[in-house]
């Protein structure tokens, strides 16, 4: 039996109702059972399941009854009931295997019911299919890889000759040769006049023309 078939829970009238019933909710499993009111009953059964369990709910169960663990994988249980829905809530991820009985006898497929659809297995004890789920693998992003840079050259610069300035040669003047004048025809100069009055005068001239001199310079 494959698990969608018992997605939902079934519509039934549990007043009337009377065997097993089986469905799935967002919850987990459910499993009940039920007889008839004048009908006094035990209800045996053993679950096996491949991975895990966990029982999340107990519906009508009395502490006198048995619902236990027995081996590894397998849970056990023994409930007396009458007149009301009995059973339990469980979780587990993959495939189980559920053997029924009423009053320690096996119950007819035709006794047992599956889903929204009140389906019957072909058999019993009969195999819950639940295909493990398939892990959502999430998508792996790979960081792009960060550009790289390379710095462009620094510029060089390659500093310009410094000027250089000769000095310009200094002028050289040339002194003027100092003017030369030329007595005009009919003037002597000072110095032919000098020796002119050198020759002319006598010794006796002289001496006179010199006392001359000192009187007036005296005076």
């Amino acid at each position: 039996m494959n698990i969608k078939q018992l997605k939902g829970k079934p519509n039934y009238n549990q007043e009337k109702f009377s065997g097993y019933i089986l469905w799935k909710e967002s919850n987990g499993f459910h499993l009940r059972w039920r007889t008839k009111k004048w009908k006094k009953s035990s209800f045996q059964g053993t679950l096996t399941y491949q991975d895990k369990i966990m029982i999340t709910k107990k519906d009508n169960i009395q502490n006198d009854d048995t619902l236990k663990k027995a081996g590894k994988k397998t849970i056990e249980w023994d409930v007396k009931g009458q007149d009301q829905m009995i059973g339990f809530n469980f979780l587990t991820p993959k495939s189980f295997t559920l053997d029924l009985r009423i009053n320690n006898k096996k119950v007819k497929s035709k006794e047992i019911y599956f889903g929204p659809k009140m389906q019957n297995p072909e058999e019993n004890p009969f195999i819950i299919d639940q295909p493990p789920k398939k892990k959502i693998l999430k998508p792996t992003y790979e960081p792009e890889p960060e550009p790289t840079y390379e710095p462009e050259p620094e510029p060089t610069y390659e500093p310009e000759p410094e000027p250089t300035y000769e000095p310009e040669p200094e002028p050289t003047y040339e002194p003027e040769s100092e003017p030369t004048y030329e007595p005009e025809e009919g003037h002597k100069l000072e110095s032919e006049i000098l020796e002119e009055e050198k020759e002319e005068k006598t010794p006796d001239e002289r001496i006179s023309n010199w006392l001359k001199q000192l009187k007036e310079h005296r005076k």
